[in-house]
């Protein structure tokens, strides 16, 4: 095989063609046959060496940055980057052919996967943004501590880089045993240090000699005895380029931009890193797990195993090493039986994107491991199959008479259904008691509530149980190899200039000022600013008259009416809205719930002649202690808010308290898009809202969107999306438009920024000049919560809240932050469990032309704003208001799409370009509300 040109191997997925471990040969039965149960060791399938779990499809694809030094944003070069092509997979080494190659479909999502992967290991990509304007001043000075390691020395020697390519190509488990292997040897032999990232990098501070050797793995144990032979395989490698450290050094002290040559050195850095815990850990993407430590038991057939995250980051003047902790559901490596009878749910066994994979226990000279494609229909008494035995005549045989007859095993369970494990194109079925979890398996599904719940009890750790267990974490790292390169990392976490700001002063009804203490504000006796006004209302109740009666009902309504108007909301007595409401009951309605919905609303219309503007749903709650029944005066509060939002009102006045950032006209924008749950094929789904006037920050209006593909980040229909928000910003502020907007995207990854400023911050601009209003200036910032970055007091008598964690208007925009761009991190909200996460925000464009303490001032205040809630939240309203609305769009999608919470940022599944699918819009009467809250 022919050397490739650099930029050749940066753009190639490697896919390996997807065969399964441990099938059956010799079954001369059609594909339309039912499926063969285990085959004895004369009919199976020769064993791919290593006897990992079978097949899964790999692939690597290295970006190709652009060039780019010193930058600002006038001078950025927009590059758009060269799309990655797989390669044709690899033909199996098996008697028989090759299954086809998976679906393009599939395909482009495994190289997606794969592309982002590899970028989350370098920041920023091509370009550099809006250089940072200077460090914040404003608020109380302190010092925090960051989980971050700095590097004490930076190596400034030659870096070599190298391409690999193995032959036949492996699979990822067997890659990482030819890497040992060839490690062990050759580079034994050349004294040479060589890190490699599994797929097909290679970095060494030495020279080492370029070609291609043999490496022989030895026989493995888990065969048949027939098939325990070695197995050779061609390493070859060849030097593409030659790296120069000591530009890293420039680069932190924001003397030069990124460049294809800077990526490529922190990229190799990290691999160093990641090579050396890989050495002792199960990596599984950024986070590496201990084996033998004690997981924590989930329900379900699941535990949950604690992980270190690490990763090399350019700070502001300096290189550090992320440390952080993590934690992931796997797989128990229990017997199937047990897992089935533990999970009590099929679907945990049904094709996913990474099947389950279980080891074969009814042979006893071998461990063959198999995936499992689905359950039986029937039980394995009842599966029937036609089995031919050896010089004997065609009979029909259950798989509980065949592992009789075959293997002398009296199965205790036969009306278990059977696991059909193999490929689609040559499937067979196993026993469920013949069959193990195998270990070191990561769920990859949607954990349920219960699970979910589970996950946040054990995972929540306080803050100086958090810091303990990173600096913890960080000592178990083996340095050998980092010495090698010439590295030296500081044994103690990063100190870091911080500040405290202030919080604003809240004007609320009655021209009162409410103080936030803590995040947090007490709303007694208080009044909103902007009350709703409300003239036609109805109740449905989904607790049944027996739980709840009508006079029940009518009681706890009583008791919101009273709570509401104290806080100011009007309720139309000329109408007698608080006397004449209906009250229906959901279960009476035997055409389900969307008819009771129908029902209640025309009865409600009928009784106020006029479109109903409020409908309350009484649920039966799952906790006492957010049931009506035992509602106080607190709980009646927080609904009134909800309310008060959704009917229009407003409980703030931001304007008073802000007047100076609202100087001139500006649109709050926020814009999000959620995925569906892992293993899924829905769409994805992008919403926008924007502020309807030019000087407060309480109207929203919402579009939605339903994404081209599934998984795209990048908003489908940005043009379109925004052209109606500004529209309808025109239409209420008396035909003219804002004089800036400020816009938040949430939920882009550093791999996405470049894609994300070069489509939709163009996409803004070109309706701006659609519309005549080119002089409107734009700002534009990305907001992450996705990240690893955590805080820590130095002083924290001083500086934490009740929580132990920071207090709520600590802000860092040193040391951690980029080296160039216009960044910084802003812990807005007070501590409630665990160790709070701070929000990043990264600028992308800007011509407002903000100073730090402008911008980290505002953004701080406008958390203050969120409209359900007296606390100050985590992320900007605008940017939580467009998840929100995300959160609701995938209820309204055709379908019943299940929600899931890793939106924005999270990803995983699969679907096909074209043109989006009937998605049902927002009701005119509804897109300029905030129905979402």
């Amino acid at each position: 095989m022919p050397p490739k040109k650099p930029q050749q191997q940066q753009q190639q997925q490697q896919q390996t063609s997807g065969q399964g471990r441990g099938r059956g040969r010799g079954s001369s039965a059609p594909r339309q046959q039912p499926q063969q149960p285990a085959l004895s060791q004369q009919q199976q399938q020769p064993q791919q060496q290593g006897g990992g779990g079978g097949g899964t499809g790999r692939g690597a694809v290295e970006a190709q940055p652009a060039q780019q030094g010193p930058v600002t944003q006038q001078q950025q070069q927009q590059q758009q980057q060269q799309p990655a092509h797989p390669t044709p997979p690899a033909p199996a080494p098996a008697a028989r052919a090759a299954p086809p190659a998976a679906p393009a479909a599939q395909q482009g999502e495994a190289m997606m996967r794969r592309v982002q992967e590899r970028l989350a290991t370098v920041p920023y990509l091509t370009q550099s943004f809006v250089c940072r304007p200077g460090f914040g001043k404003v608020g109380t000075p302190t010092k925090v501590i960051a989980n971050h390691f700095k590097f004490t020395k930076m190596p400034n020697a030659t870096i070599y880089h190298y391409d690999v390519v193995v032959d036949p190509e492996p699979s990822k488990t067997v890659m990482a045993k030819v890497w040992d292997q060839w490690e062990a040897t050759h580079g034994a032999q050349a004294r040479a240090v060589v890190v490699f990232d599994g797929v097909k990098n290679a970095y060494s501070p030495h020279d080492v000699p370029a070609g291609e050797v043999t490496v022989t793995l030895p026989p493995n144990p888990d065969a048949p005895p027939t098939r325990r032979t070695p197995k050779d395989f061609k390493v070859k490698l060849t030097k593409v380029n030659e790296l120069n450290l000591a530009v890293l050094d420039a680069f932190i002290q924001g003397k030069a931009g990124i460049d294809e040559h800077i990526l490529t050195c922190i990229q190799a850095m990290d691999i160093a890193f990641r090579h050396s815990a890989g050495k002792t850990m199960v990596a599984s993407g950024r986070n590496f797990f201990v084996r033998g430590s004690n997981p924590a038991p989930l329900s379900g057939g699941l535990e949950l195993w604690s992980a270190l995250f690490q990763s090399v980051r350019p700070g502001n003047g300096v290189m550090t090493l992320n440390v952080d902790t993590a934690c992931t559901a796997f797989y128990k490596a229990i017997p199937v039986v047990q897992f089935a009878h533990e999970a009590l749910n099929q679907a945990q066994l049904r094709p996913t994107k990474s099947s389950l994979i279980v080891i074969a226990t009814h042979r006893r000279d071998s461990k063959l491991r198999h995936r499992v494609l689905r359950l039986s229909r029937e039980g394995a008494d009842r599966c029937m199959f036609t089995y031919t035995p050896e010089g004997g005549a065609p009979q029909q045989l259950s798989v509980a008479q065949y592992f009789k007859i075959k293997y002398g095993i009296l199965l205790q369970n036969p009306k278990l259904p059977c696991l059909v494990v193999g490929t689609p194109q040559r499937s067979v079925m196993l026993p469920m008691e013949c069959a193990t979890i195998a270990p070191d398996q990561k769920f990859r599904g949607k954990l349920d509530e219960y699970q979910t719940s589970e996950v946040i009890k054990i995972a929540a750790k306080g803050p100086n149980e958090r810091q303990a267990q990173i600096i913890h974490l960080f000592g178990t790292l083996q340095l050998k190899y980092l010495q090698a390169f010439g590295i030296q990392v500081n044994t103690q976490p990063m100190a870091i200039d911080a500040r405290i700001l202030d919080a604003p002063a809240l004007a609320v009804g009655g021209d009162r000022v409410n103080w936030p203490r803590d995040g947090a504000w007490n709303f007694d006796n208080m009044r909103v600013a902007n009350p709703a006004r409300i003239s036609a209302l109805g109740v449905l109740s989904f607790c049944g008259p027996r739980r709840a009666s009508q006079n029940q009902v009518a009681d706890w309504m009583d008791e919101f009416f009273e709570t509401a108007e104290g806080m100011g909301l009007g309720f139309n007595p000329n109408k007698g809205t608080k006397d004449k409401y209906p009250i229906q009951f959901a279960r009476s309605n035997p055409e389900g719930v969307e008819a009771a919905l129908r029902a209640v609303y025309q009865a409600t219309g009928n009784t106020f002649k006029q479109d109903p503007e409020l409908i309350v749903c009484l649920l039966p709650a799952k906790s006492t202690a957010m049931s009506a029944e035992r509602a106080n005066v607190q709980y009646w509060a927080n609904v009134a808010l909800k309310v008060n939002t959704k009917v229009s009102g407003a409980y703030i006045n931001f304007r008073l308290a802000q007047s100076r950032f609202f100087t001139e006209s500006t649109m709050l924008v926020g814009a999000d898009v959620t995925h569906p749950a892992p293993g899924t094929h829905q769409a994805s789904i992008a919403c926008m809202v924007g502020s309807l006037t030019g000087n407060s920050a309480d109207r929203y209006a919402t579009v939605t969107w339903q994404q081209p593909q599934s998984r795209q980040e990048e908003l489908g229909d940005c043009k379109g999306m925004f052209a109606q928000l500004l529209r309808a910003y025109n239409a209420k502020n008396n035909q003219s438009f804002p004089k800036r907007i400020l816009f938040y995207r949430d939920g882009v990854s550093e791999g996405q920024f470049v894609a994300v400023h070069q489509t939709e911050v163009k996409a803004i601009k070109d309706v701006l000049e659609n519309a005549g209003a080119r002089e409107i200036r734009l700002t534009f910032v990305v907001v992450q919560k996705r990240h690893h970055t955590r805080f820590f007091a130095t002083n924290p008598a001083r500086d934490t809240d009740r929580s132990g964690n920071l207090k709520a208007g600590t802000v860092v925009d040193r040391g951690v932050t980029d080296p160039v761009n216009f960044d910084f991190f802003l812990q807005s909200q007070a501590g409630l469990q665990g160790t709070s996460r701070p929000t990043r925000y990264f600028v992308l464009h800007d011509d407002v032309g903000w100073t730090a303490d402008d911008l980290q001032m505002f953004t701080y205040h406008l958390c203050f704003t969120f409209a359900r809630c007296t606390r100050s939240v985590s992320v900007v309203p605008p940017a939580y208001y467009a998840h929100l609305a995300c959160f609701r769009a995938r209820h309204h999608a055709t379908g019943g799409i299940d929600a899931s919470e890793t939106a924005s940022v999270y990803s995983t599944g699969s679907g096909g370009a074209g043109e989006p699918a009937a998605f049902p819009m927002v009701s005119t009467k509804l897109k300029d509300s905030m129905y979402f809250m």
